[in-house]
């Protein structure tokens, strides 16, 4: 016998004959180039062992803040030598979540300047013509839809209990969740297997679908006596 009621079950036939189909997305350029454009390959070799030498301190378990902060200045330096290049804003973000965290709820992290950064790292990859900007496109879109993603959690908690959140533009939690997961869709189109595996657990249908099998799941088991009765 199910354990779905026959309401729930109409609700989940409901949900998956009528819920329309996510919009399709443009996918990228096949096989694109390596590289970036307008750089030569000498040049670009040249950037990038100076950006790989300011990001070595950091590839340790737990590095001390005044690590991160000699990368972040290493990678300022970087950016004012090259301004238009793109990975040096993306690693410079990542720098500053590992020094502020990601929670753009708390000041250090929201006046750090790390969403500026990876706007600028999108900026600079759009349009893509190269499969190195892709790349950037992929790492760039799943850290912003992460930091977005834990910034929606604290402010749906201070919502709960009242408070208010100035960030963002004073969104809401909701609308603030919903740019997380489209960064995500834009992460995984561009490769991104954490954003593709994001994207799927923030489907609102999935989450009621998940949520309506839990609840039956319960009453199954209250029923047939493994669970207490409510009161």
């Amino acid at each position: 016998m199910s354990i779905l009621s026959s309401r729930d079950s109409a609700i989940l036939t409901s949900l998956f004959t009528s819920e329309p189909p996510a919009p399709a997305l443009p996918t990228p350029p096949p096989a694109p180039p390596a590289g970036l454009p307008n750089v030569s390959p000498s040049l670009l070799q040249k950037i990038q062992i100076a950006e790989s030498g300011a990001l070595r301190p950091l590839n340790t378990a737990a590095p001390p803040p005044s690590t991160i902060s000699t990368a972040i200045d290493a990678l300022s330096e970087l950016i004012k030598t090259y301004p238009t290049y793109p990975s040096a804003y993306n690693n410079r973000a990542q720098a500053k979540r590992l020094l502020y965290g990601s929670d753009l709820c708390v000041k250090e992290a929201e006046e750090s300047g790390l969403m500026e950064d990876l706007a600028e790292a999108i900026r600079l990859c759009t349009p893509t013509t190269t499969s190195h900007q892709a790349d950037i496109l992929a790492k760039a879109y799943t850290q912003r839809g992460a930091v977005l993603l834990l910034t929606s959690t604290t402010m749906r908690t201070l919502e709960t209990s009242g408070g208010v959140t100035h960030v963002l533009g004073g969104k809401g939690a909701e609308e603030v969740e919903e740019m997380a997961r489209a960064d995500f869709r834009e992460g995984k189109r561009w490769g991104s297997e954490v954003a593709g595996e994001m994207d799927v657990k923030m489907n609102p249908v999935r989450k009621l679908c998940g949520e309506i099998v839990r609840e039956a799941m319960v009453r199954d088991l209250r029923e047939s006596g493994v669970l207490p009765a409510e009161d």
